[in-house]
């Protein structure tokens, strides 16, 4: 869904990043809605285990 953890911006469109930047600013609302979202995205996804998990499978996949 859109916004659900961050405003995605064109790339190279600094008027873009700027104007979410000021948004984010200016609405605490959202700023907080969406710090909530990633931070809990992360918890959840971005575990040591699963780091481990994923560094070991790519060793194996070298040293067979």
């Amino acid at each position: 869904a859109a916004e659900e953890r961050g405003i995605l911006v064109p790339p190279e469109s600094p008027q873009d990043l700027a104007a979410a930047i000021e948004r984010l600013l200016q609405d605490a609302a959202t700023r907080e809605r969406l710090g909530r979202a990633l931070q809990a995205y992360v918890q959840e996804n971005h575990t040591e285990a699963r780091f481990v998990g994923a560094t070991e499978a790519v060793y194996h996949s070298l040293v067979g």
